[in-house]
């Protein structure tokens, strides 16, 4: 608690999903204590990934093909924020 600290998230979520999934990864104390948060998105690379890592994001996450969900913005929007 006595560092400079920023928290994010790179997850496919989006909106109040992504917010409920980034309180419950960090403790409150943390969230409070930031001086930047960030909701980044995130993508999945399925022509990147090996026969059991394409299995289980179509498993899981329904995704045959490669989607990127990343936030720009957002990062950029982080990045100032932590360097004020």
């Amino acid at each position: 608690m006595t560092k400079r600290l920023g928290l994010f998230l790179c997850c496919m979520f989006e909106g109040e999903k992504a917010a409920q999934q980034f309180e419950t990864t960090y403790p409150k104390e943390l969230r409070e204590h930031s001086k930047a948060n960030g909701l980044f998105g995130g993508e999945f690379m399925v022509s990147k990934m090996n026969f059991i890592e394409r299995q289980i994001v179509k498993k899981v996450a329904g995704a045959t093909s490669d989607v990127s969900k990343i936030n720009v913005e957002e990062i950029e929007r982080f990045a100032k924020k932590l360097n004020e």
